[in-house]
């Protein structure tokens, strides 16, 4: 859909603003110098209609036009005055997101406050340029915290640059926008995009003389299962079998056989083609609660599982030969 005129003026106009924000570290504080104002249509035309009362009463030589005509304005520059007093000292406290794969949106969430002794309604943040559905608000209580969430959508593996976030507000009468921005000094980290059309694991990639079934063993208790004949007696279950009267079995299981390699020179294809099949096969381990080990040009993982070595894995895989891309 082509942009009006006015909309392209606009976005040129705060083109040109963005590039004189500097990437600062949080906390930030919207000070004076920062906050924007400009009426709204709704602005305008309330200016036109006291415009029009105002030329009618010089017309007519009517002094109540006069009043209400300057009554209106009043009301005006007093709306416009709340206005911007209302984004006036806003704090960015913190802005952190959780680490998502290429091509899926992150949550990112701000937390904003200020230390006034009166509330700041109907504050909103969003990305520059983008749409009305795209943002979020809400009402500052005062002296205290309040937190907005933005989707921010993601395209290639490695870190992300936060964009620049827009804080506004039309508070009071919806007459004029205030606005500012700020440009957090923060990177996301996005993981790879996981392969679904490759083969989960080739049979080269387990360990050597294992394979990935599942083997009766003494390491790791498993599951329980009836009694048969010839079981050993340490392994039932005794205080069950006070309330069932059911004898029952521990089944243990090793672990040493869901131990594997993740190895890149096993796989085929271009360098981003096997970083997506090696992120597929680090989810389904994990998803499996396999111990995996991940080898690539120049590093090499020790097999391990868990949460932790799950991220490890994802983050080796999103900056492999991966340079810092700004989102703006």
């Amino acid at each position: 859909m082509p942009l009006r005129p006015q909309q392209r003026l606009r976005r040129a106009f705060e083109a040109w603003l963005l590039r004189r924000v500097p990437r600062q570290a949080l906390p930030q504080r919207v000070g004076r110098r920062r906050v924007y104002i400009m009426p709204t249509p709704a602005g305008y035309a309330f200016g036109a209609l006291v415009f029009a009362l105002w030329l009618g009463a010089m017309n007519y030589a009517n002094s109540m036009g006069f009043a209400l005509a300057f009554l209106l304005a009043g009301v005006g520059l007093v709306a416009m005055h709340l206005t911007h007093a209302n984004l006036l000292g806003i704090h960015l406290r913190q802005c952190h997101g959780k680490a998502v794969h290429a091509g899926t949106e992150a949550v990112i969430t701000l937390d904003l406050g200020h230390d006034g002794a009166r509330p700041r309604p109907a504050i909103f943040a969003h990305w520059p340029q983008s749409v009305a559905a795209d943002r979020d608000g809400a009402d500052l209580p005062a002296s205290d915290t309040a937190h907005l969430r933005l989707a921010l959508p993601t395209e290639h593996r490695g870190y992300l640059s936060l964009p620049p976030i827009a804080l506004e507000t039309t508070f009071p009468l919806g007459l004029f926008r205030a606005w500012t921005w700020i440009r957090p000094d923060i990177r996301l980290l996005v993981y790879p995009a996981a392969d679904t059309r490759s083969p989960s694991f080739p049979q080269a990639n387990h360990a050597e003389g294992e394979d990935s079934g599942r083997h009766l063993g003494r390491e790791h208790f498993d599951s329980l299962r009836d009694y048969r004949h010839g079981d050993p007696r340490h392994d039932i279950h005794w205080k069950r079998l006070a309330k069932d009267s059911k004898p029952t079995v521990k089944q243990f299981l090793d672990t040493a056989d869901r131990r594997l390699w993740i190895d890149w020179q096993a796989l085929s294809g271009d360098p981003e083609s096997r970083i997506r099949q090696c992120t597929r096969m680090v989810l389904e381990a994990h998803r499996h609660g396999w111990q995996w080990g991940l080898r690539l040009p120049g590093v090499s993982l020790p097999p391990d599982s868990g949460d932790a070595h799950r991220h490890q894995c994802l983050r080796t895989l999103a900056l492999l030969d991966a340079p810092a891309t700004p989102h703006g």
